[in-house]
């Protein structure tokens, strides 16, 4: 075997994907002209197929070739409670096929992740104990990916430092879940949402996409963005001390409102030039406010 093709039989078993080399320029020559365009197109899907196993290696090499999935399939029953505990990671998820939950870990230095899936009882379980934790000292700049597909009517319980919850609905539809959200740092991001939550960010931001429900959502320093229609036979709370915000409530122009700004300023739009001042309510006087907006230090924006 001479150098050069020995060279290409390594490069071809360092991929995984060991096949006879051919010459390529060789074989188009010494084909009859008929079938040229066929074997040209062979040529060309063999030379994408290695380019593309070439690219994915280069990801791999360039995230430090320590790059896992770990995925786990659980059975779940209707009444399905997720617990969510976990530090330094990024938490997506996504509905997912009723009667089980799918969860995918992406890590870059996954040896010192800490993951665990802890079903309660028997299989289908009614609560899912989900652990991802990176301690510090150990891998100082590493994040996990937790990513999760859950059915419809899920009951979600999530605590983390340094962590960031994503929950998304399908496109053009929405997912139903409820739940409580406790986090000392990072945002919490909700997209066609239908549910009720408790959330509190610490010092990070809020997002509330086009949502229905009752929503109780705090942060301390982040800011918070509303748009939804929220329960009106309930009072939807959204509170942030040195943050502003912002709420989109054009879907239920007769929502009633009330906003407060401690040392802030209130912005509301209503068609015509805007209102502004530090305490505005823009609630029928015989009736209750559905949603509260309060801050300390920020500006209140309403878009009615």
């Amino acid at each position: 075997m001479t150098a050069t093709r020995a060279g290409k039989h390594a490069n071809a078993v360092r991929f995984g994907h060991h096949q006879p080399m051919f010459a390529f320029t060789s074989l188009l020559h010494s084909t009859p002209t008929r079938l040229q365009f066929g074997r040209s197109m062979r040529v060309l899907q063999m030379a994408a197929l290695l380019a593309s196993v070439v690219s994915v290696a280069a990801v791999c090499v360039s995230k430090g070739g320590e790059v896992e999935f770990v995925q786990d399939i659980t059975e779940v029953t209707d009444d399905f409670t997720l617990v969510l505990e976990a530090t330094r990671a990024d938490i997506e998820l996504f509905r997912g096929d009723p009667g089980s939950v799918i969860t995918q870990v992406e890590a870059g230095n996954r040896p010192k992740v800490t993951h665990r899936v802890r079903p309660g009882g028997t299989i289908p379980t009614s609560r899912l104990l989900i652990e991802t934790f990176i301690p510090t000292e150990y891998a100082p700049r590493s994040r996990a990916i937790v990513r999760m597909w859950v059915p419809d009517g899920t009951r979600l319980e999530a605590r983390g430092d340094d962590v960031s919850i994503t929950i998304k609905g399908p496109l053009v539809n929405t997912i139903s879940i409820s739940g409580v959200i406790d986090l000392t740092e990072g945002d919490a991001s909700l997209t066609d949402v239908v549910g009720d939550f408790e959330i509190d960010t610490g010092l990070g931001g809020i997002t509330l996409n086009r949502v229905e429900g009752e929503y109780d959502a705090q942060t301390a320093r982040g800011s918070i963005f509303f748009r939804g229609s929220p329960t009106v036979t309930s009072v939807s709370l959204l509170e942030t001390g040195a943050g502003s915000i912002f709420a989109d409530i054009s879907r239920s122009p007769e929502l009633r409102v009330s906003a407060a700004a401690g040392r802030g300023a209130i912005l509301v739009h209503d068609g015509d030039e805007p209102i502004s001042g530090t305490d505005i309510s823009v609630a029928p006087p015989d009736g209750d406010a559905s949603l509260e907006l309060v801050t300390g230090n920020g500006i209140i924006d309403i878009r009615r």
